[in-house]
């Protein structure tokens, strides 16, 4: 009975070892399983991570956090790359804590780990904007090199200007607010893309809109405008292929949070003729954002927004053509009249 068992027990290990040796085998033979298998494996320093700060966020120890943080860019570092693979889980986990910073002192327990992650990733926009903001909290004179910094990076984006609106109020200095203050209301180029998922435009900005119609047969049709131009009131146009339903339709924006519409008007084109209708004669719904009233629009969501038409008054057609006379703004940021 045991010489058998004992056969059982060789046949067992023999197996095993040739299953070990077939997976070594297609690790280093194809590609895929290997590229596969070099993923899972720069993936385990954030899941160990996230657990460390998720411990220490439940209580309140952003100090535990931030020491768990730095050792994980340790990790990050030691690749020696520009961007290592273990960095988009290290921003995971950093903005997992960042964001829950509330206090001055908590904010002080971040600012080593910040300082290294910004000089280790320059290029990079959040890191600054997350230094930026435990600096306001802190010593609000050094935050605006990491407030212009992040604004070369994307000029578009509010964070940067929220913060530097912020930091000027606390030191009452009404002469850099006032600059800060208009070139947020002129900024539109540039814009932030994800790092894991692609928005239809690839990314946010100041400059792209896309309308979203129904032909026959339920066929969607979506044609883009990319001249969103800010603080003027023009027209903008969209021509389709082939005749859509003037009765529903969408907007989608490629913008950053902040952006402001002023809807005067929408111009219909078809076998009926050309019809100006009013803003009122739609229900007009937003997915992110809300209606400021009358025909003021404030667009919210962080990866855009889109606009909902739904005509109430008047009769569906059939157009070639829908022009929108709009006029894009951003929401001020405080009450100071030159910030309006």
């Amino acid at each position: 009975m045991k010489a058998l068992f004992a056969k059982g027990i060789l046949w067992l290990n023999g197996i095993l070892f040739f299953l070990a040796v077939l997976a070594a085998l297609a690790v280093i033979f194809h590609s895929g399983i290997r590229h596969n298998m070099l993923r899972m494996a720069t993936e385990v320093p954030g899941i160990v991570t996230y657990f460390s700060v998720r411990k220490s966020v439940l209580g309140n120890d952003f100090a535990a956090a931030s020491r768990s943080l730095k050792r994980h860019l340790g990790w990050s570092n030691r690749f020696n790359l520009e961007q290592s693979t273990l960095l988009p889980a290290l921003m995971d986990n950093a903005e997992y804590v960042l964001e829950r910073v509330r206090f001055s002192d908590e904010h002080k327990a971040t600012i080593p780990f910040l300082r290294e992650l910004v000089r280790s990733n320059p290029k990079l926009y959040r890191p600054h904007i997350w230094l930026a903001r435990a600096l306001v909290a802190t010593d609000p004179t050094q935050a605006f090199s990491e407030l212009k910094a992040a604004q070369h990076l994307v000029p578009a984006d509010e964070r940067a200007y929220r913060l530097a609106v912020e930091a000027a109020l606390m030191l009452k200095d009404f002469a850099r607010l006032r600059s800060w203050c208009e070139a947020y209301r002129q900024a539109q180029l540039g814009g932030v893309k994800a790092y894991d998922y692609n928005t239809y435009f690839l990314g946010k900005g100041m400059r792209k809109m896309a309308l979203e119609a129904q032909g026959a047969e339920q066929t969607t049709y979506l044609v883009e405008n990319k001249g969103i131009q800010l603080n003027q009131s023009r027209s903008y146009s969209f021509t389709f292929p082939k005749p859509v339903n003037s009765g529903k339709f969408r907007v989608h924006f490629a913008t950053v949070p902040s952006a402001i519409v002023r809807l005067e008007k929408v111009v219909l084109d078809g076998a009926e003729g050309r019809q100006a209708l009013s803003p009122d004669d739609y229900a007009i719904s937003l997915r992110s954002g809300y209606s400021l009233g009358g025909n003021k629009f404030m667009l919210l969501g962080r990866d855009g927004d889109t606009m909902n038409f739904h005509l109430v008054t008047g009769h569906e057609s059939q157009v070639d053509q829908i022009d929108f006379e709009m006029t894009f703004s951003r929401a001020p940021m405080t009450n100071q009249i030159f910030c309006r």
